[in-house]
């Protein structure tokens, strides 16, 4: 066999803890700040999802989305930390679960008695069908350097800091973490997280508008806007007519239209 899969696999895991290392300096030196921007929660769990489909596939699992169909999708906070935070339960549940099935399930309330006007209480359930952990280990489960040590999962590395660093990280966000387990059934982590609501994208398709272009997106001046244009060209004189960062504008063939409109 050749050797560059391990070289590779053994570089990815010295970046791995060498960012856990940096993440949790920050941290705790108070030096760590978060940086809130709209973001597409549904499209950000789906790309955790297919970060880790193909180890998933490896040991034959399944993954699985449920996302509340009644619950925004666009929301304002640190995208790149909330990733972070799901690929590391994400991936921790594929790591110890040798069958069955690794599910994301997101539920909340849009108006919430405990969340204010304009934002979402949200539930983030991680749930597997893993080893699980005994009663004893959850109360250390987020400690630092903290791993669950037993004669069935002493094959699994880690650093012990990324549960850590995910609890650190939802405080900062003012939520919260928690886990549920049962030794030899699975576990389920849960995230509860109240983010304000982003203001929707518009899609305007430039072939099928009925008014102008320039006021189709004066009307809609608080959202961020995607114009469909048919060709290359057109999008020059789109991009020109409309200087604005709040509009994407990009090409698209006729046929296409009704997969992106």
């Amino acid at each position: 066999m050749k050797p560059w899969p391990w070289i590779r696999s053994s570089g990815e895991a010295l970046l791995v803890i060498i960012n856990d290392i940096l993440d949790y300096s920050k941290i705790e030196a108070d030096k760590l700040t978060l940086h809130p921007e709209p973001f597409d929660l549904e499209r950000s769990i789906h790309d955790v999802v297919m970060l880790l489909q193909p180890a998933a596939r490896d040991k034959g699992l399944s993954m699985l989305v449920d996302y509340d169909m009644f619950l925004p999708t666009r929301f304002v906070g640190d995208a790149g930390r909330l990733r972070q935070i799901l690929t590391n339960l994400v991936g921790n549940a594929v790591k110890f679960t040798q069958s069955g099935h690794v599910l994301v399930r997101v539920t909340g309330v849009t108006g919430a008695e405990d969340a204010p006007t304009g934002e979402t209480a949200l539930h983030i359930a991680v749930e597997d069908t893993g080893i699980g952990i005994s009663a004893d280990k959850l109360e250390t489960i987020f400690d630092e350097f903290s791993q669950v040590e037993s004669e069935r999962n002493r094959s699994f590395d880690g650093t012990g800091l990324g549960l850590a660093i995910s609890q650190k990280l939802i405080r900062m966000m003012q939520g919260d973490i928690w886990v549920d387990s049962t030794p030899g059934e699975g576990s389920s982590f849960g995230i509860s997280l109240t983010l304000p609501v982003a203001a929707p994208l518009v899609i305007v398709n430039v072939l099928f508008a009925v008014a102008p272009l320039p006021e189709i997106v004066g009307v809609a001046a608080a959202p961020p806007v995607i114009v469909v244009v048919p060709s290359v060209r057109a999008l020059q004189l789109v991009g020109l007519l409309l200087s604005d960062e709040r509009i994407i504008c990009f090409p698209t063939r006729p046929r296409s239209l009704s997969r992106v409109v």
